[in-house]
């Protein structure tokens, strides 16, 4: 097996994994070279050398599954319920605001 991977290398391993288009050209040259990825119909694709090389790399912190959500998702969903949030509270102050609180006896 290759030396280890840099972290850029490791994206772009996986990136291959994932059929992304988005490749850099000398990263890529560079998994050719070690024979973790090979030129096939419609682009690189993982050898069995890059399948295993993968495998054996830790799960991208974003990847890792939280039940049966993805832990992006979570991530996702809990910044639009907090911009909600702030938004319903921005919306109940504006309000008091433009009405101009609480009526003076």
């Amino acid at each position: 097996m290759p030396r280890s991977l840099s972290p850029l290398e490791e994206i772009q391993l996986r990136r291959v994994a994932h059929r992304s288009v988005m490749i850099d050209a000398p990263i890529a040259a560079r998994l050719l070279a070690v024979a973790l990825v090979e030129e096939g119909w419609g682009g690189l694709r993982l050898t069995p050398l890059g399948r295993r090389h993968l495998d054996a790399l830790p799960q991208a912190p974003l990847m890792m599954l939280r039940g049966e959500v993805p832990a992006i998702s979570s991530v996702i969903a809990s910044l639009l319920e907090r911009a909600d949030t702030r938004a319903r509270d921005d919306g109940d102050a504006g309000e008091t605001l433009s009405s101009g609180g609480p009526p003076h006896s």
